[in-house]
């Protein structure tokens, strides 16, 4: 089945590289990662590989890479080669390299940030509680600003206004809450992963265009069968080319 699986992959490849431009091509994009088993051929057996995803968010164009499996640094360079614009990202350190790109403004994810306090709450439910009510006020004031419609400049004004002292707030708690924590407990680690992320978490603020997490990206990876798809036993074969080439190369579905 992998010899006519790879047989497509190489006939889509023209879409694939049209597609891919097109993304790279928009001003603002989110960028994630997932697993997906790969037959090792000297193993025998199925290993974890990875899949990147790249979303541009307006107009919902949707291009996966696939690089032999890996999550490295030099892949991040290569799925992103000449790129230029906003990049919106968790906090894995691959992207830690684009903050020096001057043609690249990288943005955070809240709610990566959201997950990591979360899972503290089993070891520090008072602390890490504290950290997610100022996080929840952030996402309040999306919701508040979805139900009335507010968009653009005016989101962009509202976010400045109320979101941002919120931020600036935290990030004072975290200082103080950092010198009566352990840094090897797990809210000691969490701390350790937000404080240095806050800045990038911040730029949101800055353009109504910005999402306050890079969900829809996520999303993208999720509505995808992975389960049901073949699993890859040439590495060369871009499995990539035929996950998510849709008619016009758009999202189609619930949670787009």
């Amino acid at each position: 089945m992998n010899d006519w699986y790879a047989a497509a992959c190489e006939k889509l490849k023209l879409l694939y590289d049209i597609l891919d431009r097109e993304v790279l091509s928009r001003d603002y994009i989110q960028v994630d990662e997932s697993t997906l088993p790969v037959i090792d051929n000297e193993k025998h057996c199925a290993v974890k590989g990875y899949m990147w995803c790249v979303r541009a968010v307006e107009g919902n164009l949707v291009v996966f890479h696939y690089d032999m499996g890996s999550r490295s640094h030099e892949t991040a360079r290569k799925l992103l080669r000449g790129y230029r614009g906003t990049i919106q990202t968790d906090g894995y350190g691959a992207y830690d390299q684009f903050e020096s790109d001057p043609h690249i403004q990288v943005i955070g994810c809240w709610a990566h940030a959201r997950r990591k306090w979360s899972d503290a709450l089993d070891e520090d439910k008072r602390t890490a509680s504290e950290a997610l009510a100022y996080i929840n006020k952030l996402y309040h004031v999306e919701n508040e600003a979805k139900e009335a419609g507010i968009s653009g400049d005016a989101l962009k004004e509202k976010r400045q206004k109320e979101s941002y002292p919120v931020i600036l707030q935290f990030e004072k708690w975290m200082y103080e809450t950092v010198t009566k924590t352990s840094r090897n407990s797990r809210t000691g680690k969490t701390i350790s992963y937000t404080l240095p992320l806050l800045p990038r978490l911040s730029r949101y603020v800055n353009d109504g265009r910005f999402c306050i997490d890079n969900n829809l990206v996520e999303n993208a990876i999720r509505l995808w069968p992975w389960e049901e798809l073949p699993v890859l036993r040439e590495p060369r074969c871009c499995g990539a080319c035929c996950y998510r080439l849709l008619p016009g190369g758009q999202l189609q579905g619930p949670g787009r």
